[in-house]
C-alpha cells in the first residue's frame, strides 16, 4: 500500500481476544501476506502480541502503522478491574447515577437488580455551583472547597477522577475550573470532564466521563507497556487504535478517551466486512465473528454500518459516543456447558478462555465447551487446528462432556448435539434482535461469518434464520485482523442543538455545522492525511416534537438553504418508519443533536491478490471423516483443504472445507462455491 507521495506503506492489524490474538499483515510492494493466530496471554497481553508478530515472521522494522483492536478496555469496564476512581458532581445531585433512568430492565422480575455501579456512592463528592440550562450562572464555584476535596481526594491515592456538573453542555466553565484546581494539587492526576461530551442528558455525559476516567489508567498502563516492547523489538512506526465508530485514532488520544476503544475488537471485523461487500455482490450483510469467549453481530445496510447513540456497557450505564451497532453474547468456541438448578442443559456465557482452554486443549480443562462438541461429533479435525498449533484431545472432550450425563440422562452424542442446538438457538436470538430491533428483516440480508468459529456455526443459524446465503470470507479466522489493515481513519464530533424545524435559524445551524466539520478537518490535519483523502458526513438526532428519543438523520454538506429542511424532514420520516415501522408526516420535526463525522481515506491492498502468495498443498481433498448431522446422524464427510479451491469450485453438502485458523461446514442440502476473491458462497436451499 502506498500513501498519496507513492510512499510504500507497510502494516500490521492486530486483534487481541480473550482466547486468541490474531495478526495480519499485508506487503504492497512484495504482494506478501502474513498471518498469525496465537493463544491470548491473560497474565500480560502484550505477550501474546508479541507472540503473534514473532510466528508470523513479520520485520516490524519495517512497518509504519501497528493497527491494534484490543478488548482491554471492555473486559476491564465489565470486570470491574480498575482503580477507585472518585466523581464529583453537583450539591443535590449524589444518587443521580446510581438511580439512573428509572426504569427497570425486565418490566414484570420481581427480583431483577441493577447492575454494580462504575463508582461506588462513598467515592462520589458534591460541591456548590450551579449552571441554568442555558450556561448562565446561577450560583459561582466555592474555591476553597475545592481545594479542602482535592486534598482529600490526594489522600485516597488515585489516579484518576470524573467530574460531572449540571448544565456543563452549555457551559463547561465550572469544570474546567474544577480540573484546574485538581491539577495543582494531585499531580499525574487524569482528570475526566462530561463538558468534554457537549450533549444534553446528564445521565450519559456523567456515566462517560466515569468511564473513561475508570479507563485511562488500565489502557495507559497497557499501551505503554506494549509500545515499549515493540520499540525495543525496533518498532519505529505510529501505534493505532481501532474504536468504537469503525475507524482508528494515534495510541495517545485512545489513552484521553478510552471509551472509544470498548467495542474496538468487534468494529474491526465490521469494517472488514464493509470491504468485501462488492464483492460478493450483496451490500446488505449481517456480521456474526464468533471466537474462543463471544459472538459478536451487526448489520451492514447498503453498504454503510449501523450506527448507534444508545450503547449500554451494563443496563442503565450508557456511553455517549457514537458506535457501531454491535450486540454481543457469551457465545464462543471456549462456552462452558453446564447444567442448571432445574436440571437443563445451559451453554455460557462463563468461557474457558484460553487458558486452560477447552478440555481438547491439554491444559488441564476439565470443563465441557462448544469446542469439545465440535470435536467430539466430528466437526473439527481432531489432529490439525491453527496450523498443529494446538494439539487436541479428543478423550479429554468425550470425558468433560460425558461428566453431564448423570445429571441429564443424555449419552455423549445427545449432550454434544444438544450443546451446539442450544448454542445456535443463542446466537440467533442475537442475530434477530441486532436486526428486528432496528425495524430489519434478517432474510433479506446476506450472513458474513468469521472468527475461529464463526464458519462452523453460521450456516446452522442460517437455517434458523431463514437467511438463503452465507459467505465465509478468505482469512476469516483472523477477518478482523485484516479489518484493522484496511482501516480509515475516522472521528465524530457532536453537540446539542434543540430547535424544532419551523423555528429554525438557519444562520445558527449553519455556524453551528461549519464549526464541528472544522474541527473535523483539523483532527484529520493533525493526523497527516491530505485533503483529497478526508470525506466529512453529517448527521442529526432527531424527534418528533415532544418524543423522548431521537433517530439519526443524514444531513447535506455545505450551507443549508430554507428549501433543504423539507429534504431532512422527509429523511426523518423515512428513517423513522424504517427503525419504528410507522411515521406520522403531519407532526413537528426537531432537531437535536449534531454531528460531523470525518474519514481520512487509506490505501486498501487489492482484494484479487490477497491470496496470491499463499502456501499450496498437494491435494484438494484431505479425506474424510464421519460428522454428525442432526436429523441424520453421522455421515461420512469430504474433507477439502480451502487453500487449494479454485475458483468457481462448487461443493455439495455435507462437507468440511478446512484451512489454518477455520473450519467451514457445509451441511446436508446446501452447496458451497469458491469466488472469485477467495470467498465461500454457501447457499441454503
Amino acid at each position: 500500500m502506498t500513501d498519496v507521495s507513492g510512499k510504500h506503506i507497510s502494516k500490521i492489524g492486530v486483534d487481541l481476544g480473550g482466547t486468541f490474538t490474531d495478526l495480519f499483515s499485508y506487503d504492497a510492494e512484495n504482494k506478501t501476506r502474513l498471518c498469525a493466530k496465537v493463544p491470548s496471554t491473560p497474565d500480560d497481553f502484550t505477550r501474546g502480541v508479541l507472540g503473534a508478530i514473532e510466528d508470523s515472521g513479520v520485520n516490524i522494522n519495517k512497518i509504519d502503522y501497528f493497527i491494534h483492536g484490543t478488548t482491554i478496555a471492555t473486559n476491564a469496564a465489565i470486570e470491574k478491574t480498575y482503580g477507585v476512581t472518585p466523581f464529583i458532581t453537583t450539591k443535590g445531585f449524589r444518587d443521580f447515577i446510581l438511580i439512573g433512568k428509572y426504569h427497570r430492565e425486565s418490566l414484570f422480575d420481581p427480583y431483577q437488580k441493577k447492575p454494580e455501579p462504575l463508582v461506588k456512592r462513598r467515592h462520589i463528592f458534591e460541591i456548590t455551583g450551579r449552571l441554568d440550562s442555558s450556561g448562565n450562572v446561577v450560583e459561582p464555584l466555592d474555591a476553597r472547597e475545592i481545594e479542602s476535596l482535592a486534598q482529600k481526594i490526594r489522600e485516597m491515592g488515585v489516579s484518576s477522577v470524573a467530574v460531572g456538573l449540571l448544565n456543563s453542555y452549555a457551559n463547561p466553565s465550572h469544570e474546567e475550573e474544577v480540573k484546574a484546581i485538581l491539577e495543582k494539587n494531585i499531580p499525574n492526576l487524569f482528570v475526566s470532564l462530561s463538558s468534554t461530551i457537549p450533549k444534553f442528558r446528564a445521565l450519559g455525559r456523567f456515566s462517560t466521563a466515569i468511564m473513561r476516567a475508570c479507563l485511562q489508567p488500565v489502557v495507559k498502563k497497557y499501551l505503554d507497556k506494549l509500545h515499549e516492547r515493540l520499540n525495543e523489538k525496533g518498532f519505529r512506526g505510529r501505534l493505532m487504535m481501532v474504536t468504537n465508530n469503525g475507524g482508528m485514532i494515534d495510541a495517545k488520544l485512545a489513552i484521553e478517551r478510552p471509551e472509544l476503544l470498548l467495542t474496538s475488537g468487534p468494529a474491526s471485523g465490521v469494517s472488514a466486512a464493509m470491504f468485501i461487500s462488492e464483492s460478493v455482490g450483496n451490500d446488505d450483510l449481517i456480521t456474526m465473528d464468533m471466537g474462543g469467549t463471544s459472538c459478536d453481530v451487526s448489520i451492514i445496510e447498503k453498504g454503510q454500518p449501523l450506527i448507534t447513540s444508545e450503547y449500554e456497557l451494563c443496563f442503565d450505564q450508557p456511553v455517549n459516543v457514537p458506535m457501531l451497532d454491535i450486540r454481543t453474547i457469551g457465545a464462543g468456541g471456549g462456552s462452558i456447558a453446564w447444567i442448571d438448578e432445574g436440571g437443563s442443559l445451559r451453554v455460557g456465557p462463563r468461557s474457558a478462555s484460553s487458558f486452560p482452554g477447552p478440555a481438547c486443549y491439554g491444559r488441564g480443562g476439565k470443563l465441557p465447551t462448544v469446542t469439545d462438541a465440535n470435536i467430539v461429533l466430528g466437526r473439527i479435525n481432531d489432529s490439525r487446528i491453527f496450523g498443529k498449533k494446538i494439539h487436541l484431545d479428543v478423550e479429554a472432550s468425550k470425558k468433560a462432556l460425558e461428566s453431564l450425563s448423570p445429571k441429564t440422562g443424555l449419552d455423549l452424542i445427545e449432550i454434544a448435539s444438544g450443546i451446539l442446538t442450544i448454542v445456535n438457538e443463542s446466537m440467533a436470538a442475537a442475530l434477530k434482535l441486532v436486526s428486528l430491533d432496528r425495524g430489519r428483516d434478517p432474510r433479506e440480508f446476506c450472513l458474513v461469518a468469521f472468527g475461529g468459529a464463526g464458519a462452523l456455526h453460521a450456516p446452522f443459524l442460517a437455517q434458523t434464520m431463514g437467511v438463503k446465503k452465507v459467505v465465509i470470507p478468505g482469512d476469516s479466522g483472523i477477518f478482523s485482523a485484516f479489518g484493522a489493515v484496511i482501516m480509515d481513519f475516522k472521528h465524530d464530533y457532536e453537540e446539542t442543538f434543540y430547535s424544532p424545524l419551523n423555528e429554525i435559524d438557519l444562520n445558527i445551524l449553519n455556524k453551528r455545522y461549519y464549526e464541528l466539520d472544522q474541527k473535523s478537518l483539523d483532527s484529520m490535519e493533525l493526523q497527516g492525511i491530505d485533503k483529497e483523502r478526508i470525506k466529512i458526513y453529517r448527521s442529526s438526532q432527531m424527534r418528533f416534537v415532544g418524543q423522548t428519543y431521537e433517530v439519526e438523520t443524514s444531513i447535506p454538506n455545505g450551507t443549508i438553504e430554507s428549501h433543504e429542511l423539507e429534504t431532512i424532514t422527509n429523511n426523518f420520516y423515512n428513517e423513522h418508519e424504517k427503525e419504528y415501522g410507522l411515521a406520522d408526516r403531519n407532526l413537528p420535526v426537531a432537531f437535536v443533536n449534531l454531528r460531523s463525522t470525518v474519514i481520512g481515506e487509506v490505501d486498501r491492498p487489492n482484494i484479487e491478490m490477497l491470496h496470491a502468495n499463499r502456501k499450496m498443498t498437494e491435494e484438494v481433498r484431505l479425506g474424510s471423516r464421519s460428522v454428525y448431522f442432526d436429523g441424520s446422524g453421522f455421515i461420512e464427510t469430504e474433507v477439502f483443504d480451502r487453500r487449494m479451491l479454485p475458483v468457481e469450485t462448487r461443493v455439495n453438502g455435507p462437507a468440511v472445507i478446512e484451512d489454518e485458523a477455520s473450519t467451514t461446514i457445509v451441511a446436508p442440502g446446501m452447496t458451497a462455491q469458491i469466488d472469485g476473491c477467495k470467498n465461500i458462497i454457501i447457499n441454503l436451499n
